[in-house]
Formats: structure tokens, sequence, C-alpha cells
């Protein structure tokens, strides 16, 4: 059976906004990060979150380390989870489909 890939499409270079996307703040941390918390509670066996940015995005610690810490509530304790960034390097402007072409050519046999 094959592993499911998660894959977090995360922004592209936001030139109407004026600011990255993935980087916003919210009360728990910037965007991107909020929403590994709600992918990890949805599936709690995941270890790697590929998370889809344009080439050339600015990025935080947590990106350019590509480690994020997450509180386990179910078992009190914490669990890593490795970011593996995938950028559109074809720097296509097509949206969100650029993310994903990212994805496939970086592995073409995930689902």
């Amino acid at each position: 059976m094959d592993t499911l890939k998660i894959l977090l499409l995360a922004g592209g270079h936001s030139s109407r906004m004026g600011s990255p996307k993935h980087l916003l703040p919210l009360a728990d941390g910037p965007l991107y990060l909020h929403l590994i918390r709600i992918l990890h509670e949805a599936l709690p066996q995941t270890t790697t979150i590929h998370i889809s940015i344009a080439d050339r995005s600015v990025t935080d610690d947590c990106l350019r380390e590509g480690l994020v810490e997450l509180a386990d509530v179910a078992t009190a304790s914490s669990i890593t989870i490795k970011l593996r960034i995938i950028a559109d390097e074809a720097n296509r402007d097509i949206g969100p489909a650029a993310g994903l072409l990212a994805a496939y050519h970086y592995d073409p046999e995930a689902t």
C-alpha cells in the first residue's frame, strides 16, 4: 500500500496581498504552522509534510530548518514533523497548479 504524502499549498508570490501568505501572523504563529497543526490532528501518524511555496519565497527559521515541534495532546508529549519545501522553480504564473506541478516533478509516484 502506498504511503499518503501530505502537500500543503502554502502560497505564491503574494503580488496582490503584498506580503507572504504563508507567513500571515495568527494567534498561534504563522498561517502555515496553523495549517500544519490541523493536518497533524487529522493525520497524527504523519511525520513529514511537504510544503509548496513559490520559488524565492520568504521563509522563517522553522521553514529554513525543515522541522517543527508540535505538542501531542493525546500523549502529553511532543512530536517533530519534518518539513520538505517544494519550490515552483519554473516560476509559472498559474496559481495553485504551479505548486501541484512542482510536487509532481518532485515525486511523480506520490499519491
